[in-house]
């Protein structure tokens, strides 16, 4: 059931967590299961904007992107009103994209960040919307290397390398000076995130296929195949040549900030803290 009394948030922002009918929300249910639709659950700097470019890549596997995120549902919205269509409501904007959105064969992939499923349970939406997707989790093994990533990005703006950047932005990167206290702040945002994902995935028994950002980054091929499998769709697209538009954005910069980190004794306890052992400083 929803809730009347939920704060929106999230693409709740943009259309509310109500105004459709029951009938709407069968029709939608009736549109999923026509589908063979997928969520990544993944969180930031952990390479969900390269895997859902090697997953578009196949014509296959949909073209994943975060859909319900409040920043970048607006845009969607104008592409959508552009072609005549009014979106109403959630259920009517999701219906649109998966509608336009899927591979031939039927196959739809949603990207989403647990700062966007927080605001569908408390609007009791995430069944209605997600419950007869397939999970996947996209989780990166380091998470200092991850933390300093998203440290880099937030101060200077780098985020992607899909995108053109001044030479002022790359500059800022690579003379970013050491702040072991941001640092901290981001690894325990990642560690949090990961905590309150692994919650969510265990309260409702979803059970997800997992992928590592080693796993992407060392061999697309194979998580291809994986996700082909759990999808019951054969395998056979392919990323030419390995060519993406999106590479790693990392600097000299990220490693001797990560150098710096695990150099202070004082650190490598605040991790121990966290819960995070060896293992998590550990690949790329």
């Amino acid at each position: 059931m929803m809730s009347e009394q939920a704060e929106p948030g999230g693409c709740l922002k943009v259309f509310g967590a109500h105004g459709f009918t029951q009938r709407e929300v069968e029709e939608y249910a009736r549109l999923v299961a026509a589908k063979k639709p997928y969520v990544i659950f993944f969180t930031p700097r952990s390479g969900s904007s390269y895997l859902a470019e090697v997953l578009a890549a196949t014509k296959q596997l949909g073209q994943p992107e975060e859909f319900l995120n409040q920043d970048l549902a607006p845009l969607a919205i104008k592409h959508i009103t552009e072609t005549g269509h009014v979106t109403r409501h959630v259920i009517d904007y999701l219906s649109w994209i998966i509608t336009h959105r899927s591979s031939e064969n039927g196959v739809f992939g949603l990207k989403l960040s647990y700062g966007c499923i927080e605001p569908l349970v408390r609007a009791g939406l995430d069944r209605v919307l997600l419950g007869a997707f397939t999970p996947i989790t996209l989780v990166r093994k380091n998470i200092l290397k991850q933390a300093v990533s998203l440290y880099v990005a937030v101060s200077t703006g780098l985020f992607h390398t899909n995108i053109a950047h001044s030479q002022e932005v790359y500059d800022k990167a690579s003379t970013l000076v050491y702040d072991w206290e941001k640092i901290r702040f981001w690894v325990q945002h990642m560690a949090i995130q990961e905590a309150a994902l692994g919650n969510y995935i265990e309260k409702n028994g979803l059970d997800c296929l997992h992928v590592d950002y080693d796993q992407v980054c060392r061999e697309p091929g194979g998580v291809l195949e994986r996700i082909a499998a759990r999808l019951h769709v054969p395998a056979t697209g392919h990323v030419g040549g390995g060519e993406t538009v999106f590479q790693k954005v990392r600097t000299k910069t990220n490693d001797a900030l990560v150098e710096q980190f695990v150099s202070d004794e004082s650190n490598l306890r605040f991790l121990e803290s966290l819960g995070l052992d060896e293992s998590r400083l550990l690949g790329e």
